[in-house]
């Protein structure tokens, strides 16, 4: 009989080494997010003052319905960006209450982490899209 809680001990030990380490990769990866998030506005800050300098010199009224559509396209990338930033705040916030009352995961925190690691991926490759569009833009027009 000892032997068996002996062995029960060890399963429990390894069962909440595990939820511990869950409970870090997730928090690691939300910080990830958060740099990654980071990156973005500032990149899309960037832009957005490019375009304002590229504003400023004498353009074509082509060219000007051309840059109003990157401007709002930057305008959009901040909008992303900011529901990704509370989306984010909302699951760290889950996987905290998790971890503080020893709770385990449920499918509302591997839901909230499948869409944004799908969101934030597919946002990823869009923003980088329209960045390349946008400088390729700039340089057709100038060069």
């Amino acid at each position: 009989m000892k032997n068996n809680q002996c062995w029960n001990m060890i399963d429990e030990a390894k069962l909440i080494n595990m939820h511990t380490l869950r409970f870090e990769q997730l928090q690691y990866e939300c910080y990830t997010w958060e740099r990654i998030l980071s990156f973005y506005t500032l990149e899309n800050i960037h832009q957005k003052n490019r375009l304002s300098e590229i504003l400023k010199k004498q353009i074509s009224a082509d060219f000007l319905i051309e840059i109003e559509e990157y401007h709002s396209k930057f305008m959009r990338n901040d909008e992303f960006i900011y529901s990704f930033k509370h989306d984010l705040g909302i699951l760290v916030r889950n996987i905290n209450l998790a971890a503080v009352n020893n709770l385990e995961m449920n499918a509302i925190i591997d839901y909230q982490v499948t869409d944004i690691r799908i969101h934030i991926a597919v946002f990823v490759q869009e923003f980088n899209s329209i960045q390349q569009q946008f400088n390729k833009c700039l340089c057709d027009y100038i060069c």
